[in-house]
């Protein structure tokens, strides 16, 4: 008996050798780990290795685990062994796990009973980019807005000139130094209201 014990223990130690061996084989290579996102398409993260499938239960209750093709003979051959040796270490489903807190599969709302939730407003586009198109080349001014502006007429008193710089001012992202091109009117802007101009 205390012979296959120590030879199991020569084994596992073996064994877990080869896996740190080839694990480290697999890490150091220059080729990616497959942790890249998959921009055409929301694909699951595959592992590096083709896998192949082994059931360590029956044919009626199936115990699905996976091992890398690229094993080769006895390696192979032995960690399938292993795995067979100690499938009830595994836990298949989330009861057989008894020491794991419930919290990792449970979502709670943090709620006082009998009070009504707290109503949150609806979320709404930052102020900066409300009226602007985006498109893929970026961040374009509504044509609607600059033709408002392309038609006015030329302001006659105080309060048109004041609309029409109100009008550019929603623009001022697009043109440049628009303080030192509108810094004209500051004189017009400071007359009473009787004068015109």
């Amino acid at each position: 008996m205390k012979a296959v014990h120590e030879e199991m223990k020569s084994l596992q130690k073996n064994l877990t050798w080869k896996l740190v061996k080839l694990k480290l084989d697999n890490i150091f290579d220059d080729s990616p780990l497959g942790f890249e996102r998959e921009t055409k398409g929301e694909h699951k993260l595959e592992s590096q290795d083709p896998l192949e499938e082994i059931n360590l239960g029956t044919v009626e209750n199936r115990k699905v685990t996976y091992i890398s093709k690229l094993l080769q003979g006895e390696l192979k051959e032995e960690i399938i062994r292993v795995l067979h040796e100690y499938k009830d270490c595994f836990a298949w489903d989330y009861d057989e796990m008894p020491g794991l807190d419930r919290e990792l599969v449970e979502h709670r709302l943090p709620m006082i009973p009998g009070k009504k939730p707290v109503k949150q407003s609806p979320r709404r586009f930052a102020p900066e980019v409300i009226g602007f198109v985006i498109h893929q080349k970026g961040i374009e001014v509504n044509r609607n807005k600059t033709k408002a502006i392309m038609e006015t007429k030329p302001p006659s008193n105080k309060k048109e000139l004041q609309s029409f710089l109100g009008k550019i001012n929603f623009l001022r992202r697009f043109i440049s130094n628009l303080f030192g091109k509108t810094k004209v009117f500051s004189p017009l802007l400071r007359l009473k209201r009787e004068q015109e101009f």
